[in-house]
C-alpha cells in the first residue's frame, strides 16, 4: 500500500527504499513542524526530491526558535540601552554567506577562537567563539578515522596529521 504525504504524494515514489512502515512514520513526522526539521537534518532522506524544501523550512523554524531565544535574553538585559537590545532582537536573522563568492570564511570564524560578549548588566565576558571550532567531549573510540580520531576539536586546514594539529589559517586563505 503506497503511502501518501499531507500533499498527497506517494512516499515510496520519492525513495523507493522506504518500507511502508517507514513511509507511514515519515507521513505521520511530516505534520509536525519539529519533524520536518528532523526530516531536512536527517542524511538518510537527502534523497527525497522535497529535502531541498525540506531543509528551507527546517532553517527558518530553527530562525524562528533562535529569533525566540534572543528575545527573552534581551528582556534580561537591565542597561540603559535595552531597547536598542529588544529591537535589534526583533529583527534577528540568520546571516547568508555566499560562499560562491567568497570561499574564505569569515575572519570571526577563523582567527578568533574566544568572543566577547555584552551580557545583561552591560559588562564582557569572553566565551569560547564555537564557529571557530567544536571541541569534542570525549571523542569516542571508533567514532573516527584516523588521524580525525586523534584531534580533540574541529580544524579547518590541519598544519598536519599529528595529534598536535593547528588550524593552518594562512593555508585556508590562500
Amino acid at each position: 500500500m503506497a503511502s501518501r504525504s499531507s500533499s498527497g504524494m506517494v512516499l515510496e515514489d520519492l525513495n523507493p527504499s522506504l518500507t511502508n512502515g517507514e513511509a507511514i512514520a515519515i507521513t505521520e513526522l511530516s505534520r509536525s513542524p519539529l519533524g520536518i526539521v528532523l526530516m531536512s537534518l536527517s542524511m538518510r532522506y537527502e534523497s527525497v526530491v522535497l529535502f531541498p524544501q525540506m531543509l528551507k523550512y527546517a532553517f527558518h523554524t530553527l530562525q524562528q526558535i533562535l529569533q525566540a531565544h534572543i528575545v527573552s535574553i534581551a528582556d534580561q538585559y537591565t542597561t540603559p540601552d535595552k531597547v536598542q537590545w529588544k529591537n535589534a532582537a526583533a529583527t534577528f536573522r540568520l546571516p547568508y554567506w555566499d560562499w560562491a563568492s567568497t570561499s574564505v570564511p569569515p575572519d570571526e570564524v577563523i582567527n578568533q577562537p574566544t568572543v566577547s560578549v555584552t551580557v545583561a548588566d552591560g559588562s564582557t565576558q569572553d566565551f569560547q567563539n564555537p564557529l571557530y571550532a567544536y571541541t569534542f567531549n570525549p571523542v569516542s573510540d571508533g567514532q573516527f578515522d584516523s588521524p580525525w580520531n586523534q584531534w580533540g576539536s574541529t580544524l579547518r586546514c590541519p598544519s598536519d596529521e599529528s595529534p598536535d594539529a593547528q588550524t593552518d589559517v594562512q593555508q585556508l586563505i590562500k
